[in-house]
């Protein structure tokens, strides 16, 4: 069971309750329209470039606290569970498969209990889950589910920088940042990603390739993993920014580890721009007809990543910006904080213990052989069976039905020409209970592709059962109940209509 952290039954609230401006979206998304309280509107340009002058004391202390004598029964509670789950479903919709290494969960969560000691507003429910992608940072949910990529882990450095993280996602609950609604570029193509994503990612060699390469494929990942996941405007950052150091200081870590915590940021986004720099993705003509969407993928892609480009660059840029923020800010409310050593030993201490040892090393070997793929491994047969090798040490143990390793399989297996031990992949991440929505997808896909029409519709069906009605089953859903020559309910072509744009429509009709 993993620790649960609840603050004190207070509520709070802003001072000043105003509407927000419009925000600038960060990493892949443009404009977006708020309703969330802003600090930045109460008290005039309190993140100026040059200095805090608008802000007289801590943000933490601008929050007004009243008792509000909450109790929390058990069916209260229940609920606060049914909100992580309801977010861990999103997580998994977004391609986040969780990670069986309890104790370095409940470390992680040991850390976020700290810090919430130190927040004496409304009541606050946050759990940590910790997922298997590389990535580097971490997501909060709207009912307090806090999302760490396992990838995380191997660049931060102490205990410090951890809770830095976590002193930043919690901000993002506590500010109520989730009640922003931000519709953006990759927010409007979301079902054309997916749909691009899943075409392309499901062709069965080398040769039917609709990518240059595995690289290529990856760098779509990205795209469609980060339109499905909150993102932030600036304001919003610099908010949870500054109170996740009033949370850190409060809680006796040192707050230093916050400016390193954004220099980590800072590297990431660069290291993703680079990335598509060298690996620009190029879609040929006949996966474009291939699409079951009737939108042109050249162009999509096109847009897609240039606005990834220009969003990983202004990340970069921004967070050398939030250092120098963080810094001023310390130096004038916290100058004479006392700052204890880093936590490096206890950081350590949890990542080389057995339990978690014997575990990480199964996802280092899936890392490993990701970045062989990347590297062009995949072009010889020599290269291919090495992350083959390594491939098959991740998926044992805690890991057999890891979604994220089953799915590093499958690709090795489908450039192998191995069509049916690729699929065997993606039925063993079924077993988990937990797959991923891809998971789900690509069966889904090579079951109509091979017109097991029936198959078809029962992965559809378990795509609605595990993961809602949602709207991207609709178009699946109709073409095929029309490749078995069953009817198409006036119903699901009305909704049909309602959700897809003009090219669709025939879809819907025929």
């Amino acid at each position: 069971m993993v620790f649960e952290v609840q603050a004190k039954n207070v509520k709070s609230r802003l001072e000043r309750p105003v509407f927000a401006q419009f925000l600038l979206a960060t990493i892949f998304f443009i404009n977006g329209c708020s309703s969330t309280l802003s600090v930045k509107d109460q008290f005039g340009s309190v993140f100026g470039e040059e200095d805090l002058t608008n802000l007289d004391k801590p943000l933490i202390s601008h929050l007004v606290m009243q008792e509000n004598g909450e109790v929390f029964d058990e069916m209260a509670l229940s609920l606060v569970e049914s909100g992580y789950q309801e977010d861990l479903v999103e997580t998994r919709f977004a391609g986040g498969s969780l990670v069986d290494i309890s104790s370095l969960e409940e470390y992680a969560n040991k850390v976020l209990g700290r810090l919430m000691k130190s927040w004496a507003g409304r009541t606050i429910h946050a759990k940590v889950f910790i997922v298997s992608r590389k990535d580097f940072g971490g997501i909060s949910r709207k009912n307090g589910a806090i999302v760490i990529p396992l990838g995380t882990f191997r660049l931060l450095e102490n205990e410090d920088q951890l809770a830095a993280l976590l002193a930043h996602e919690l901000s993002h609950i506590i500010l109520e940042h989730h009640q922003t609604d931000v519709i953006g570029f990759l927010g409007n193509k979301a079902f054309d990603i997916g749909e691009l994503y899943l075409n392309l990612s499901a062709k069965n060699g080398r040769e039917e390739a609709a990518l240059k390469d595995y690289s290529q494929l990856k760098a779509l990942d990205w795209v469609a993993h980060r339109a499905l996941i909150p993102s932030w405007g600036r304001v919003q950052e610099n908010e949870a920014d500054l109170l996740g150091v009033d949370l850190m200081v409060g809680a006796g870590f040192n707050a230093d580890a916050m400016v390193m915590f954004l220099k980590l940021v800072g590297a990431s986004a660069q290291e993703k721009q680079e990335y598509l720099i060298k690996n620009p993705v190029v879609i040929n003509k006949k996966a474009d007809q291939s699409l079951s969407l009737n939108f042109d993928a050249d162009s999509l892609v096109k847009d897609l990543f240039s606005v990834l480009d220009q969003e990983l660059s202004k990340e970069h840029a921004e967070a050398s910006v939030r250092q120098k923020k963080v810094r001023g800010y310390l130096k004038g409310f916290y100058a004479d904080r006392k700052r204890s050593d880093f936590n490096v030993s206890a950081y350590h201490n949890v990542l080389r213990a057995r339990s978690v040892r014997g575990v990480l090393a199964k996802y280092e070997s899936a890392y490993s052989a990701d970045e062989l793929l990347v590297s062009g491994a995949d072009s010889s047969v020599k290269g291919l069976n090495r992350a083959s090798r390594l491939g098959l040490k991740s998926v044992s143990g805690k890991t057999k039905y890891d979604s994220h390793n089953r799915l590093l399989m499958y690709e090795i297996r489908k450039r192998q020409n191995k069509q049916k031990s690729a699929i065997k992949n993606l039925e063993l991440a079924l077993k988990s209970g937990e797959a991923t929505y891809k998971v789900y997808s690509l069966l889904e896909a090579n079951a109509y592709e091979n017109k097991q029409y029936k198959e078809s519709l029962k992965y559809l069906s378990k795509m609605k059962e595990s993961f809602g009605d949602r709207d991207d089953l609709v178009l699946r859903l109709i073409r095929s109940k029309k490749s078995l020559g069953e009817p198409v309910s006036l119903s699901l072509k009305a909704r049909c209509l309602s959700i897809f744009k003009s090219s669709a429509i025939a879809q819907c009709l025929d």
